[in-house]
């Protein structure tokens, strides 16, 4: 069996403040070093732009190879940095241990307005995505609902949203 060092579990027990604790300290400032970077950087707007319209972007000489290569580039970085996070949470490593999250995270993502094809959506909306799914999880909680239903609910939320948005690209 496999333990996780000592040292992983740093962030996990240093605390400033009883609501603040070292990995959530570092998620507050990941998430100033991102809003930064999309909004008051070059490659931030060059992301949306590529986002929003490729076509446009490689007309005014953005690479989209680098767009796509930096951005998963990043993704990566800071998948990799959330899963040290984690990790001080845990005591024993499996790989299935964040698997729960996915479907909530994407439901959410897709609630708050993020399109699938990109360059749409935003930081406060994916927050706002957030907040409703949290309120339906806590709805779920309160009627003693089983995780399968949850889930299933979470999958009639990301039909019911995704429904909504193409009703509405039509018009």
């Amino acid at each position: 069996m496999i333990y996780i060092p000592q040292h992983f579990k740093v962030f996990r027990v240093f605390k400033i403040c009883p609501p603040l604790e070292g990995a959530r300290l570092v998620a507050h400032f990941v998430r100033l070093g991102i809003l930064t970077l999309l909004h008051f950087t070059v490659f931030g707007r060059r992301i949306y732009l590529y986002g929003s319209n490729n076509m446009a972007a490689a007309v005014v000489g953005i690479s989209p190879n680098a767009i796509v290569i930096s951005a998963y580039t990043l993704s990566g970085v800071f998948s990799s940095l959330a899963g040290l996070l984690e990790l001080g949470t845990i005591t024993i490593p499996n790989f299935q241990v964040l698997v729960p999250y996915t479907i909530p995270a994407l439901v959410a993502v897709i609630i708050g307005g993020v399109s699938f094809r990109g360059g749409e959506g935003s930081y406060i909306g994916v927050i706002a995505g957030v907040v409703v799914l949290q309120l339906i999880s806590s709805l779920l909680s309160l009627l003693s609902t089983s995780q399968a239903i949850r889930e299933i609910a979470y999958g009639l939320t990301l039909l019911l949203v995704v429904a909504a948005y193409t009703g509405r690209r039509r018009e």
